[in-house]
């Protein structure tokens, strides 16, 4: 961003010069009107840059590509006297990216897709064997066209949580994804990138004694990760850690996650009406207020490895057409532990909802993380 500002001002700097001296016309001269063209393309990179990201993320990223490619070859075309070897290193640079991308990507068959008609996610299942021998909860994937795919280059890929951990011995791994303009489809071919560590510190996994963790939306695929592995320590090491599961849905339908996933324990609040049919009653416990869980120290220890054979003594709870109140909830849930070293909020969902979790830690004096996911 630095080098395409000073290309700007390089050439706001000669357009004044020329308006100046009244020599305005050599801009059209071959190798000057070549730095016109800089100049226009630095702008859009300068004062669009956002926009275009924000409104079509794959346009952002093809123009991206094509912007550096087209940006270094017009510099090396106009720049006087030449700059042959910064042309070469850059575009030397350049094609290190792409090899570097190639030697990094395996390639990917989708095993399974659930979906639930209405419903915006998708569980996607693949080969965990895909992934690294051990790996933190919260450690992410990209996803892309597949590197023999003549647009594997241009296209950007998509990145997502590993929702399984690697304690799991399920031979699948999850992730849990909302529908977009990139559809994942059974049994086609794409590109994977494995090597992108959790950004969670190892210290809360080997610290925390209270943890609440608020997902909102596709923020569960991070939330049962997490639920997973504290689940696995309390149950299978005997810790002594107080946790809570939150997740924020807009629609009931989004239930079936839960459900074919097998997930206990979770206080689920929908935002929207609900259509009673949906559910399968003995697996969510429709509410019409809050009710608390019994705390998970109370689950019995009846299976060995996966999260998915966990037997509990209480039922999701599903609590229809309002928000939480998340200060009351949050509050009641940390004061069940004094050390505030080892209190932790986890906040998984948009900007609002992560700067509403972020101001309850700083109120309550816990220790706080976030990601970004769309609701």
């Amino acid at each position: 961003r630095i080098i395409v500002l000073l290309g700007v001002f390089h050439g706001i700097g000669f357009l004044i010069y020329y308006v100046v001296n009244n020599t305005l016309e050599k801009v059209l001269r071959p190798v000057n009107f070549i730095g016109v063209i800089i100049f226009i393309l630095g702008i859009i990179m300068m004062f669009f840059w956002k926009p275009i990201r924000n409104l079509n993320y794959k346009v952002f990223y093809v123009f991206h590509n094509i912007f550096f490619l087209t940006y270094i070859t017009l510099t090396y075309l106009h720049a006087r006297p030449g700059v042959s070897l910064f042309y070469f290193i850059s575009i030397g640079l350049l094609f290190a990216q792409y090899i570097r991308k190639y030697l990094y990507v395996k390639d990917i068959t989708i095993t399974e897709i659930i979906e639930n008609p209405g419903s915006d996610y998708k569980i996607i299942k693949f080969p965990k064997s895909l992934l690294p021998e051990s790996y933190l909860p919260g450690s992410h994937v990209r996803i892309g066209a597949s590197k023999w795919s003549p647009f594997f280059i241009m296209l950007p890929s998509h990145p997502y949580t590993v929702a399984t951990t690697f304690e799991n011995r399920d031979l699948l791994a999850t992730l849990i994804v909302k529908n977009t303009k990139f559809q994942l489809q059974p049994f086609e071919t794409y590109s994977i990138q494995t090597n992108f560590k959790s950004s969670i510190n190892e210290n809360f996994f080997l610290t925390a004694e209270n943890i609440v963790i608020v997902c909102g939306g596709s923020g569960i695929s991070l939330g049962l990760v997490l639920f997973e592995f504290f689940k696995r320590s309390i149950i299978a090491d005997g810790k002594d850690i107080k946790i809570k599961f939150i997740w924020v849905t807009k629609d009931e339908k989004d239930l079936f996650i839960l459900n074919d996933l097998n997930i206990q324990g979770v206080d689920v609040y929908i935002t929207n009406g609900i259509n009673e049919d949906i559910l399968e009653q003995d697996e969510i416990d429709i509410q019409e207020s809050e009710n608390s869980a019994v705390p998970l120290m109370e689950l019995s220890n009846n299976s060995s490895d996966s999260l998915n054979t966990y037997e509990t003594k209480f039922a999701n709870t599903a609590i229809v057409g309002k928000r939480p109140n998340l200060e009351d909830i949050l509050q009641k849930s940390l004061s069940k532990t004094l050390d505030y070293a080892n209190k932790w909020i986890v906040s998984c969902g948009p900007p609002s909802l992560n700067k509403e979790c972020e101001s309850i830690a700083t109120k309550e004096k816990c220790q706080f993380f976030s990601e970004e996911y769309s609701f």
